[in-house]
C-alpha cells in the first residue's frame, strides 16, 4: 500500500518492480521499471521510481518498509533463484503476486482501513495519491511526470484531480440547484 500510494503508480506498475532493479542509498530508494508498461513506447524512457526515506514518519517510511519486507522474503528467494518480483504470495510454494492478487491486496488493505471498497478500488491509489500531491501544491506538470503520463495528457485534470465533497453537500447543492429559481 505505502508503495502504491508514495509512486501513484498502477498495479501492473507495482507488479513489474524487480528486487535486481531496487537501489537502496542514504537519501531513498530508486526502482527502475524496464518491463514494457501500458505507457511504454518508442522515445520514452524506462520509467524511474523514487521513493524517500520518511526519517519524520518512520512508521509510515516506504523504504523502511520495503527494507523490510526484502529482508523478510529473501529466505524464499535464497531457496528460488527465480523469484526476482518485488511482491511474492505469503503460502507456499512462494511465487510471484500477480496483478490480481496485488489488486486484491490493496483493497483488502483498503477495506480494513475503513474505506467503502465497494465505492474504491485497488486503482483509487493512484487517484487519491496524485490528487493529495496536487492539493499539498506539488504542480500538475511534477505530477505527470512522477506517475508517468505525457505532458500533454489530460487524465489527470479529467478524471483525478476532482474537488472532494461530502455526499451530503451534494444532495444539499442538488436540491438548491433543483429548488432555486
Amino acid at each position: 500500500m505505502l508503495i502504491a500510494l508514495a509512486t501513484g503508480q498502477r498495479v501492473q506498475t507495482l507488479f513489474c518492480i524487480n528486487i535486481n532493479n531496487i537501489k537502496i542509498n542514504n537519501e531513498g530508494a530508486v526502482i527502475l521499471i524496464t518491463d514494457i508498461l501500458k505507457t511504454s513506447g518508442p522515445n520514452r524512457r524506462s520509467l524511474r521510481l523514487m521513493l524517500p526515506f520518511l526519517s519524520n514518519k518512520p512508521e509510515i517510511c516506504p523504504v523502511k518498509t520495503l527494507k523490510m519486507y526484502l529482508d523478510k522474503t529473501r529466505i524464499f528467494r535464497q531457496e528460488d533463484k527465480s523469484l526476482t518480483k518485488l511482491f511474492l504470495t505469503f503460502r507456499r510454494p512462494h511465487k510471484h503476486a500477480t496483478t490480481q492478487t496485488i489488486s486484491r491486496w490493496l483493497k483488502q488493505t483498503m477495506h480494513e482501513s475503513g474505506i467503502d471498497t465497494s465505492e474504491f478500488t485497488a486503482h483509487s491509489t493512484r487517484h487519491a495519491s496524485s490528487s493529495r500531491a496536487h492539493r499539498q501544491g506539488l504542480t500538475v506538470d511534477s505530477i505527470l511526470q512522477a506517475v508517468g503520463w505525457s505532458s500533454r495528457s489530460s487524465t489527470f485534470a479529467n478524471h483525478y484531480n476532482r474537488p472532494l465533497q461530502d455526499k451530503n453537500d451534494i444532495q444539499d447543492d442538488f436540491a438548491r440547484a433543483v429548488l432555486n429559481n
